[in-house]
């Protein structure tokens, strides 16, 4: 009987042991999907949101059990980077359809607005070998011991796949419903918000406020329940623009949403707004809403027009507001290919300015500091041809200073290039990169104009960032991530095109010249670039 005791009291000793020392082995197996017919019934979705394009970003999951038909799925919630792994994102990559994984992202490093999200998984442990996130081991989906900080991530490579840069292009399925030859079937009108009595112009002319839409034959009024324009998270800068311009009123310095008004004393004029029209895949330039890519109100089919109801568009327009404009001839006759030990790239590194087989050859190798990269070099002179200074969209309170470079990054993105093929219809990128490693400010002015924004050196002060009207922010060819690493990239024939404020987070007057498509041109001898010339960002 003492032997038995003495037996089970070495268990119970034996366990605690195991589960001090081991706790994520115990974890994966009593906790977690314990086998492969518990990980078959859970059927998981992702996606990756925040990143500058769709190959990164946080990662995003929702799931439904397979054994009860009836159950919705979960609300989207966050993964988080306990034992957050390469392995593991390669699976992430691999299940939204891009190649393997250049990097994993922990302590949410692309800046997610985390009020209101949850862990839906922790502890995730993959071999690289799975097919998607629900066949590698985990706690249970909403089990974890995570704070909502510690988001995880990836940054995907290409590897020959679609990539959409988020915002460069038009949704697809696009519909109109309202669109005509003649005349629109709707007025729009701006509607002051009484609490703030709106803005108004030289002209005495309401600048500001909620947009609201008349439809011709309809007693839609001031005094009556009124539609407006859905406040969805597509609607940009570029559609509140062309509501800007359709109103007469000049471009979009700022649009909101805000939300319907239970009470009608909340908005002047007694009106109450019920948002019923939507509209996306505006270039910005249009001139009504109607010419716009998509276009839907009463007589959709789908009665559920708004994504978010609750909510409706408000603009503020405005006739001055700056410009930004690549010079494409510089940026032309500066390109050229050099080739860098990436003893010059540990900075760049930093800012995921190089590709995925020199974070490989960094990970394994001691001495990947005289490893040799291939890059493509070109210089970016962007100038303000605009009628008011260009500002970051951060306020200085946001700016982060860089060790490395000595200065204050003001904005997660300025300008992103790209290298890519066009097959079959199909938008193949290649090679990528960004300007990360930035700040704005008056490298040179025309006609005697003098310099207003200059960078700070000063980790105790931010500066004052931003590119005045007549003059451009000048980054040379020779300066960190100005230029895209093109090391595994095939000899041949591609296209080539940068584009400034990719994110249409910034507002400019116009966004028809935001963008560079040139043709390059590799070669075992040169890269060359090849009829540069200007274009908006869409058109491809």
């Amino acid at each position: 009987m003492k032997a038995l005791n003495a037996i089970q009291d070495m268990k119970v000793i034996l366990l605690v042991i195991l589960t001090t020392l081991f706790p994520c082995v115990l974890l994966l197996n009593a906790n977690g999907l314990p086998g492969k017919e518990s990980r078959d019934s859970i059927e998981m979705q992702i996606k990756l949101i925040d990143g500058h394009t769709s190959m990164e970003g946080t990662v995003m999951l929702r799931f439904r059990r397979l054994n009860n038909a009836s159950q919705a799925w979960s609300l989207w919630g966050l993964l988080c980077d306990d034992g957050w792994s390469t392995a593991s994102a390669d699976v992430v990559c691999k299940q939204l359809g891009f190649g393997p994984a250049l990097q994993y992202t922990v302590a949410n490093k692309f800046q997610t607005d985390l009020r209101g999200r949850q862990i839906l998984l922790d502890d995730v442990r993959c071999s690289g070998s799975e097919a998607d996130l629900s066949q590698c081991r985990s706690r249970s989906p909403g089990q974890h011991n995570c704070e909502v900080g510690e988001a995880a991530g990836v940054r995907c490579s290409a590897a020959g796949r679609v990539v959409e840069l988020n915002s460069w292009r038009r949704p697809e399925n696009t519909e109109n419903t309202l669109a005509s030859s003649t005349k629109p079937s709707y007025q729009l009108k701006l509607v002051p918000l009484k609490a703030e009595n709106g803005s108004s112009d030289s002209d005495n002319r309401t600048t500001s406020g909620i947009v609201l839409v008349v439809f011709n034959g309809s007693s839609s009024s001031l005094q009556a329940p009124a539609d407006g324009l859905c406040a969805d998270s597509y609607v940009t800068l570029r559609e509140a623009s062309v509501a800007c311009r359709e109103l007469g009123l000049g471009a979009a310095r700022t649009v909101w949403k805000h939300p319907v008004a239970p009470e009608a004393a909340q908005i002047a004029g007694s009106a109450r707004i019920s948002p019923a029209l939507s509209v996306a895949g505006c270039r910005g330039g249009e001139a009504r809403l109607s010419d716009c890519a998509q276009l839907i109100g009463p007589g959709h089919s789908n009665q559920t027009v708004c994504l978010e109801p609750t909510f409706t568009l408000a603009i503020e327009c405005t006739a001055d507001l700056p410009d930004l404009v690549l010079d494409h001839r510089v940026l032309q006759l500066s390109a050229y290919v050099a080739r860098v030990p990436m003893y010059y790239m540990n900075c760049a590194l930093e800012e995921n300015c190089a590709a995925r087989t020199a974070f490989e050859v960094r990970n394994r190798s001691s001495h990947w500091p005289y490893a040799l990269r291939t890059l493509l070099r070109f210089s970016t002179i962007v100038s303000n041809i605009g009628t008011s200074d260009y500002r970051p969209y951060n306020g200085s309170e946001s700016w982060t200073w860089h060790t490395c470079h000595m200065h204050y990054h003001s904005m997660p993105y300025f300008a992103a290039y790209e290298i890519y093929q066009q097959r079959n219809g199909t938008h193949l990128a290649l090679a990528s990169g960004h300007k990360a490693s930035f700040c704005l400010e008056d490298s040179s002015c025309r006609g005697g104009l003098q310099p207003k924004y200059q960078c700070s050196r000063d980790p105790w002060d931010t500066g004052n960032q931003g590119i005045s009207v007549g003059c451009s922010d000048n980054y040379l060819h020779d300066l960190d991530c100005q230029w895209i690493d093109i090391t595994d990239l095939p000899f041949g024939f591609y296209r080539f095109r940068v584009v400034l404020n990719p994110e249409f987070k910034s507002a400019e007057f116009n966004y028809d010249n935001n963008a560079v498509l040139c043709g390059l041109v590799f070669s075992p001898y040169q890269a060359q670039l090849r009829h540069c010339r200007i274009q908006h960002a869409f058109d491809v």
